[in-house]
């Protein structure tokens, strides 16, 4: 392993958190913007704040939701061990980083342009642009977000995990594993139900499905942690 040749995968790392800072801060500030036009058309058609209604939802959710998958996404990018020499990759894992990175950066790109026509789709509604389409939206919304969940977690399982044998490197490629199969499956469930389902029982299911991932991956976390403080052995339950 140590004759193969490396590839320093620094710059393209940095270069890569870079455009996803300037991707998220665009998002941001372009929901704001929208969030800014519907609040002043509220004012002018409705006269007080207390009688926004509805209006409050593209407002205030949509900023909030972008702010909150950025803390999320820096937080979780803050967490990962750097590497003191630098990211110093053979040709297999230089390969598999890059596309696990480029496919993060789609699903962003992805989840941003949903998110965003969305707002959009509910002020033009507001201002009588476009007429009422609060189901049609819904589904074309989760069936979106559901395939670009599915696509990550595909790109997720490339991953690539450490070599040392004292860092269990099988324990880490089964979690890593694990961890891309319940996005895909779940990516796929969700767009399903938004597909098939009617509209009380997509709503029920789109809850069951958020949950289960959540509560799956928040287990998957802890039987990890659990495998690693053990040499050798992966819990499997």
């Amino acid at each position: 392993m140590s004759d193969m040749p490396q590839t320093d995968m620094t710059e393209f790392l940095q270069r890569h958190d870079r455009k996803s800072r300037r991707l998220f801060v665009a998002t941001i500030c372009a929901s704001l913007v929208v969030s800014a036009i519907v609040f002043t058309h509220g004012l002018q058609t409705r006269g007080s704040l207390a009688a926004f209604g509805k209006l409050w939802f593209p407002i205030l959710v949509y900023p909030v939701l972008f702010a909150v998958f950025w803390i999320c996404v820096t937080i979780w990018k803050r967490k990962q061990p750097r590497p003191p020499g630098g990211f110093l990759m053979n040709p297999d894992d230089a390969r598999n980083i890059a596309r696990v990175a480029n496919g993060g950066f789609a699903f962003v790109v992805g989840f941003a342009a949903v998110n965003l026509a969305s707002q959009v789709a509910i002020a033009l509604e507001i201002f009588g642009v476009l007429p009422s389409m609060h189901e049609d939206g819904a589904r074309a919304i989760l069936v979106a977000t559901g395939i670009l969940m599915a696509y990550f977690g595909n790109a997720w399982s490339r991953m690539p995990v450490p070599r040392a044998p004292d860092q269990q490197p099988a324990t880490q490629m089964k979690f890593k594993r694990v961890f891309a199969w319940l996005i895909v499956i779940h990516g796929l469930l969700l767009a399903l139900a938004a597909l098939f389902l009617p509209i009380q029982a997509m709503i029920a299911a789109t809850v069951a499905v958020c949950c289960s991932l959540m509560l799956s991956m928040a287990a998957s976390v802890v039987i990890f942690r659990k495998a690693l403080k053990r040499p050798g052995r992966l819990v499997t339950g």
